[in-house]
């Protein structure tokens, strides 16, 4: 006798309800495992976002003393709280604003978005030079691997997993990734340039050296001659030839998923 009875899955069916068939437990694992990912991808960015903030402000003050020595006056701008920290991690990019409220306490926002959120963070150096992290009450410690540059993103290390941030590759935008002095613009605005060509020229510590574009299209200048400029100025923007072959990261919108993140108690 081959016969099936399917009564009690058509009760089930009439009823409305497979739970009784299926486990869902492993969707909700799922689920559970895709939120915890894009927390952790938030942690991860302010925290890196702390650490260079950080770091430029020790950089900054160090140059600062070191002038002062040297009975030189230091331009202000080594001593600025406020510091815009661009990192693209997993395809995205967050822009970000850290502003320095106290000796150790940065407050960490969105660019555009400072009254709509921020989270505050409190930074020192360990003895093996790790940064030890306070974030929503939690302490966090990140190793820092690669401080990253134009060719390789900053990398870390966090509770043993390693963090690649991405290099950021928009030829759209023409800055320098040193402090220098723009000497000459070797195309005029509105010149059309082909890709690996110069477009500028910048003196660094008494040196020059070319800047080139990495795609062709037209230059429209936002500097000029003889300006002083700073590592990550933008100088000049790029309208692409053909946009479309060049793959773009998006831009995070929202708010950070971070213990902490909020603008109810608002730093003075």
């Amino acid at each position: 006798d081959n016969r099936i009875d399917t009564a009690w899955l058509d009760g089930i069916i009439q009823a409305n309800s497979v739970e009784g068939i299926f486990d869902n437990s492993a969707f909700k694992r799922r689920s559970s495992l895709r939120s915890m990912s894009e927390e952790d991808s938030h942690l991860h960015v302010v925290l890196g976002a702390t650490i260079v903030a950080y770091d430029q402000c020790l950089t900054g003050e160090k140059k600062f003393l070191e002038l002062l020595q040297k009975g030189q006056l230091p331009p202000r701008h080594l001593l600025k709280m406020s510091h815009d920290v661009e990192l693209i991690l997993n395809g995205i990019k967050y822009k970000m604003v850290c502003t320095r409220k106290g000796q150790n306490t940065f407050k960490i926002a969105l660019e555009n978005q400072q009254d709509d959120g921020f989270v505050l963070t409190n930074v020192r150096i360990l003895s093996d030079g790790g940064y030890l992290i306070e974030i929503g009450g939690a302490s966090q410690v990140a190793y820092l691997t690669n401080k990253g540059d134009v060719a390789t993103g900053m990398r870390m290390n966090v509770a043993g997993s390693n963090v690649a941030f991405s290099p950021d590759y928009d030829p759209t935008s023409l800055r320098t990734d040193v402090a220098g002095k723009l000497v000459k613009k070797l195309v005029a605005d509105g010149s059309h340039v082909k890709k690996g060509e110069p477009y500028a020229e910048i003196e660094v510590m008494k040196m020059f050296m070319p800047l080139k574009v990495e795609e062709s299209g037209v230059v429209q200048w936002n500097c000029n001659e003889g300006a002083a400029i700073a590592a990550g100025d933008l100088l000049a923007s790029l309208e692409l030839d053909n946009p479309e072959n060049v793959t773009m990261v998006s831009v995070f919108e929202g708010q950070l998923r971070v213990a902490g993140w909020g603008a109810s108690s608002r730093p003075s």
